[in-house]
């Protein structure tokens, strides 16, 4: 074999170490196996493997990406459609170069299983990788960059760790880290009503805000200036919550601020609607697309007598938010799940 391979001998070769390592593992294996689905299209799977017990058969499909970019999301969109179409238990995307976070959250939603760099070494180890030419552990996105530096988050939370008059520390720092917190955009139509010349006008404007993708969390309106593509690297948190939930929370809030009458009650839920970043009076709020972005933070995890809190640093504005901590603290299992460093 030559030291450089070109981009189809690295394909055949990335394809065959997959079906090594699953034959060594006690599967039977074919490659480049044609199957025709229920739909009557037929399918090429790149490494198909079988293991049967008397009991039941187990199919794993595993689609192998030796390209030299990020996978996008719509490779995981196209093997669950074959999956669900040839009738097959578990499917597997092998890329060299990672994935972009719209490819993990499809996975992860869709129940694929993703293995970059990272996962290969631990499959397959350094001699199985010799000659692939994996690159490093790349999870592009879009998010926005850090602007703040980590010794100004550094000592807002150290401020945090005393007690009221700040003569003596109080907590540990146990953990603190720049990381990427998951959050979605979302276009809102907030539809006002002014009167004019004694009649009733309608109008609706757009509103977009963030909110974070693990509590739902209102973050502020979306800056004017377009997120740019970052990588995630091992410091970035799995998003807890679908847009579709998100969503489904913002529509009914606004459903029962319209449709109360009593003043007591509409103060009530203007002030639940204000914390959503959404302006009252209104008249209906339509929740229209959300786009996934990741906001740069610091996150701090401090412990007093066994407890454990989270204290989250904006690293573009650099000012601490006490509900994004108080948040995260109690999502902190989650937090831990995330960044395994916790």
């Amino acid at each position: 074999m030559t030291d450089v391979l070109t981009a189809a001998e690295r394909g055949r070769h990335l394809e065959q170490r997959i079906a090594s390592y699953f034959g060594s593992h006690g599967y039977e294996t074919r490659t480049n196996a044609i199957l025709e689905g229920r739909s009557g299209g037929r399918h090429e799977i790149d490494v198909l493997a079988e293991k049967s017990d008397p009991l039941t058969t187990i199919k794993v499909a595993v689609e192998c990406k030796a390209w030299n970019v990020p996978i996008e999301k719509d490779v995981v969109s196209k093997l669950s459609y074959v999956l669900r179409d040839l009738g097959l238990n578990k499917g597997i995307i092998v890329s060299l170069h990672g994935c972009r976070s719209g490819a993990e959250i499809a996975a992860r939603e869709l129940g694929i299983d993703l293995w970059g760099p990272a996962e290969l070494d631990r499959h397959l180890g350094s001699a199985g990788l010799a000659h692939l030419q994996t690159g490093p552990d790349v999870r592009v996105a879009l998010g926005y960059p850090f602007v703040s530096k980590m010794e100004a988050a550094e000592a807002l939370v150290r401020q945090q760790t005393k007690g009221r008059l700040g003569l003596r520390v109080l907590d540990e720092i146990v953990w603190l880290s720049p990381a990427w917190l998951p959050a979605y955009v979302v276009e809102l139509g907030v539809t006002q009503s002014t009167i004019r010349r004694r009649r009733e006008h309608l109008t609706t404007a757009t509103v977009k805000n963030i909110y974070d993708a693990i509590g739902g969390e209102y973050l502020g309106k979306a800056p004017a200036t377009l997120p740019i593509e970052v990588d995630l690297g091992t410091i970035s948190i799995r998003p807890a919550l679908r847009d579709t939930q998100l969503a489904n929370t913002l529509r009914k809030a606004a459903e029962r601020y319209v449709s109360v009458s009593q003043e007591t009650a509409k103060q009530r839920h203007r002030a639940s609607l204000s914390a959503m970043g959404i302006p009252t009076p209104c008249q209906a709020v339509d929740v229209g697309r959300s786009n996934v972005v990741h906001v740069p933070v610091y996150l701090a995890v401090l412990r007093r007598q066994g407890a454990d809190r989270v204290v989250a640093v904006n690293a573009v504005t650099g000012e601490m938010s006490e509900r994004l901590s108080a948040m995260l603290t109690t999502k902190i299992g989650h937090l831990r799940q995330a960044l395994v460093t916790v």
